[in-house]
């Protein structure tokens, strides 16, 4: 066997799937597969619906959000996003800088996208770059409600990231994938 046969897709084979749980943002099944060696194994798989993650530019300042995250337990600052809905990904980009950010842009790019945790989570998140805001008030969920917007210099906030200040891997790499059309 070659590498060439160990990363085809089509030599895993999926020998059964069960869905444990399912709401409306992710669901968690278990799948039991063969690899391309012939040994069995054992994913549980937690499918995420598609994200979007936006970096607003104003002048020379990104804006982000600082929120409390639940599951971490801690406030967190990150670039404004959310899920796909029923509507395409420049949709939701735009749905959610308006909802968090209470902004428009006239300007939009998008910038890429990635697989948010592979070895666990089916999911995506597209990135897009804001620019030309236009700022009005804000539209949030009861979970956004403590959240506030924060002005950052892109300088300031690149040194963040290469201190390890911005700990949300998504939004870190939704700045990442934009730097060179804002640079």
């Amino acid at each position: 066997m070659n590498d060439k046969d160990l990363n085809n897709k089509e030599s895993w084979e999926m020998l059964s799937r069960e869905v444990h749980y399912k709401n409306e943002r992710f669901s968690i099944a278990k799948e039991k597969f063969v690899t391309p060696r012939k040994t069995e194994g054992l994913y549980y798989v937690l499918e995420a619906n598609s994200g979007i993650k936006v970096v607003a530019l104003d002048g020379d300042d990104i804006v982000m959000i600082e929120e409390y995250r639940y599951p971490v337990k801690k406030r967190v600052l990150e670039v404004p996003g959310g899920g796909l809905s029923n509507d395409s990904p420049e949709e939701a980009a735009k749905r959610e800088l308006l909802e968090e950010v209470g902004a428009t842009a006239k300007e939009w790019r998008s910038c890429g996208s990635i697989d948010v945790l592979p070895g666990l989570i089916r999911g995506t998140c597209h990135f897009f770059l804001a620019k030309d805001l236009t700022f009005s008030k804000r539209i949030l969920e009861d979970t956004e409600a403590d959240s506030t917007v924060v002005r950052i210099n892109k300088a300031e906030i690149y040194k963040m990231l290469d201190n390890g200040e911005i700990e949300n891997s998504i939004s870190a790499s939704a700045l990442l994938a934009v730097r060179k059309f804002i640079d």
